[in-house]
């Protein structure tokens, strides 16, 4: 019996040594692991350095790496960066405020492939020798005044053959120590928009006429040739103590018109059918042209025809025109125009005839003939 006893202890010691190897086995296996601490370093300054902008590197042990790094201010996330595999490190960049001792601290963490995360690292302190202070922006440009632009002959009418002559005078200096214009420039653009760009601005189809180093901005154009007209303005050029060459706003523009060499035309008063009118006879070579009649020193015309297009005269009946209060007379000139092209091309105005006010005075009811009138190019019509 005692055999029997002694065998049976046996026997149920060496099932308990099993049974504990095997719960120490799989207490093992079902127990996390947490991945091996990783280390933060400060790497270096990087890109713009006037920003405060720092790299720093959360690498973890040789071995299995991480698939996301984390990047922690003292207890605030700050950044994550996730990869498709494993990696051995991860690099971030952050800002450094000078002004601020705590956003100094910063520490890291991992996960990996498993899931499992790394304990925190150590606390790193960034050097602050690294990072630049924040410079201030360059100061700006000063604003350069537009000169002013100025065209001979004036008002910028032209004919073909004559010179064209341009003056741009740059603003009077604020102060000696102003920089003077080296430099002179003037600017066309053939045709007008419509639009308005402003003073301060060159019109973005503007092309560069000529450019002028002398200190007076003169500028000298012709003979003129027919495709001189269109808007011109001028800028000057001067040299920043910091900014170096600067170019100054654009002058207001000035509009050149080129004329064509139209004939003067004839103005004479003529009695036809018991009317008195004033005819207007322009150039044969220009048939259809339309004829505009001006009382002296008047910018508008009292009144316009248009000629047909094989005559190349246009007759004003007195009756009319607008009544005026000269006790004694009043003197009239005409002009005509003509579109060659895409533009018109005006003559001169004709010498001055004086309409006396006894006529228009009896053509203020004019008297009606019984079968003939005239119409507006003097032609005798039936009625």
């Amino acid at each position: 019996m005692l055999v029997c006893r002694y065998h049976l202890s046996l026997w149920i010691f060496v099932l308990l040594i099993c049974y504990l190897q095997l719960w120490d086995t799989a207490s093992s296996d079902l127990l996390p692991v947490s991945p091996p601490t990783p280390s933060l370093t400060q790497a270096s300054s990087v890109g713009n350095t006037v920003l405060g902008t720092v790299v720093l590197v959360c690498r973890a042990p040789e071995g299995p790496g991480g698939t996301l790094f984390r990047l922690h201010r003292v207890k605030k996330l700050v950044n994550t960066m996730t990869f498709p595999s494993e990696r051995q490190e991860a690099q971030f960049t952050v800002r450094v405020r000078e002004d601020s001792a705590r956003e100094l601290l910063y520490c890291c963490l991992y996960q990996n492939s498993q899931g499992k995360y790394s304990p925190y690292s150590h606390y790193l302190t960034l050097k602050k020798q690294g990072v630049a202070s924040p410079r201030a922006p360059p100061p700006p440009s000063p604003l350069l005044l537009p000169p002013l632009l100025s065209v001979d002959p004036p008002g910028g009418q032209v004919k073909h053959g004559q010179t064209l002559s341009f003056h741009c005078s740059p603003p009077p200096p604020h102060s000696q120590q102003s920089p003077k214009p080296e430099a002179f420039l003037l600017l066309r653009t053939a045709k007008a928009t419509g639009q308005s760009m402003g003073s301060s601005m060159v019109h973005p189809q503007a092309s560069l006429v000529s450019h002028s180093t002398a200190q007076t901005g003169a500028f000298h154009l012709g003979p003129v040739r027919g495709g001189e007209g269109g808007s011109y303005t001028c800028l000057y050029q001067v040299t920043m103590p910091r900014q170096g060459p600067a170019n100054s706003t654009a002058s207001h523009p000035v509009l050149v018109t080129v004329t064509e060499l139209l004939p003067v035309p004839t103005l004479s008063l003529q009695s036809q059918a018991g009317e008195w009118a004033l005819v207007c006879t322009g150039s044969p070579a220009f048939p259809g042209a339309r004829f505009s009649l001006y009382r002296l020193g008047s910018t508008f015309p009292d009144a316009t025809r248009s000629a047909p297009a094989t005559r190349y005269r246009a007759l004003f009946a007195l009756s009319s025109l607008p009544a005026q209060d000269s006790p004694l007379s009043d003197q009239y000139q005409c002009q005509y125009s003509s579109l060659l092209g895409a533009e018109w091309s005006h003559s001169e105005r004709s010498p001055l005839v004086a309409v006396p006010r006894a006529i228009e005075k009896t053509t203020t009811s004019p008297p009606s003939s019984p079968g003939n009138s005239l119409n507006h190019y003097g032609q005798q019509i039936t009625l």
